[in-house]
């Protein structure tokens, strides 16, 4: 496990080099590396000639390099010094040609995640401000923003910001951290997402900051920095993690404390109307509900009738009380295993005219 400071991490620069003929993805701004990718005996904290400041982008030869040989290339790090989570890396080539400048999670096998592929871009405050701004923009492309609606404001990779999602629902933020790297900015995140939000019409209020197990873990999260990131949540109580938005033109709720995901699927509401559009009059079976989200628009839509699956006790919850909220008494709710559930209405000889699977 790490414990990560959660400050705004030091200016200190480091760097690393990729094992030979792995920096061809890198190139291609993939902004993923692996650990199996990088030579780990080449790490150093940089230290350029004349003691100037180590943020400052400096040639390869005017800094002190490390040897390399095949024999100490592939070495254990772990007895070495190591950069602390979210410190900044610069990314060369075997060769110790500059490639891209990421941030590093010593504890996690995507060890670095990238974010600059030019030697002059800093990764600072004012990078994340502009992404931010720019990808909260580009969701007003397609329209006039609804503030009581649910859209994806970031989504990690896609804007340009690996390893962070934030979700908005009516007036609430779903931030959903994916990159241990990021947690020392976590605070400066939050303040810049809420500030576009506003500045585009849709004013937040409530916040909730969530990390999956599966993503603790393989992040090296501990329960310190789990219980610090946490405390940025301002929701109120339990019962208020349950948020009513507007998707579709439907009144829907989700759990954004223990829902999956963010608390919702906003990137399949499109796919949720499309598909509704081909559901009038037919008898459909919508397998992994969820909340609803294809059931209900199908229901919407003038669907016969709509049989609803999921494994999941508490979403069937939420489910029955979408419907309920939208007068929709076309859907009907079973809980089960999805391959049970197939299995035994194939043997019942039951038909549907549509199924979403």
């Amino acid at each position: 496990m790490v414990t990560f400071n959660l400050m705004q991490s030091s200016s200190a620069r480091w760097q690393i080099r990729t094992r030979p003929n792995r920096h061809y993805p890198f190139l291609s701004r993939h902004p993923w590396v692996m650990a199996n990718a990088l030579a780990h005996a080449t790490l150093r904290e940089v230290i350029p000639e004349g003691g100037s400041d180590a943020s400052e982008p400096q040639s390869a030869e005017s800094q002190t390099a490390n040897e390399i040989d095949d024999e100490t290339a592939d070495s254990d790090p772990t007895e070495r010094q190591l950069p602390a989570c979210g410190e900044i890396i610069d990314l060369l080539d075997y060769d110790g040609n500059w490639i891209a400048r990421g941030l590093i999670n010593p504890a996690s096998r995507l060890r670095i995640r990238l974010y600059a592929f030019s030697a002059e871009e800093q990764i600072d405050e004012t990078m994340w401000a502009d992404r931010i701004e720019q990808a909260v923009a580009r969701r007003r492309l397609t329209g006039p923003a609804n503030p009581q609606g649910g859209e994806r404001l970031i989504f990690s990779e896609s804007d340009r910001m690996s390893g962070l999602i934030v979700d908005r629902y009516a007036d609430c933020l779903s931030i959903q951290i994916t990159g241990g790297a990021l947690i020392p900015r976590v605070e400066m995140l939050i303040r810049e997402v809420t500030a576009a939000a506003a500045r585009h019409q849709t004013p937040c209020q409530r916040i909730l900051v969530r990390m999956d197990d599966a993503t603790v873990k393989h992040e090296g999260v501990s329960e310190e920095t789990l219980a610090q990131l946490r405390s940025f949540t301002t929701l109120d109580s339990e019962a208020d993690s349950t948020v009513w938005y507007q998707h579709n033109g439907l009144e829907m709720a989700i759990d954004l404390q223990d829902g999956q995901k963010t608390g919702g699927y906003l990137d399949q509401q499109l796919n949720h109307a499309a598909a509704a559009s081909y559901m009038a009059d037919r008898r459909v079976l919508d397998i992994c509900t969820y909340t609803g989200g294809f059931a209900l628009a199908a229901a919407r839509a003038g669907a016969k009738e709509v049989v609803a699956v999921d494994s999941s006790e508490r979403a069937l919850e939420i489910a029955k009380r979408n419907a309920e909220r939208n007068q929709l008494t076309n859907v009907r709710f079973d809980q089960g295993d999805c391959f049970d559930d197939l299995k035994e209405r194939r043997e019942r000889g039951e038909q549907f005219d549509a199924i979403v699977l």
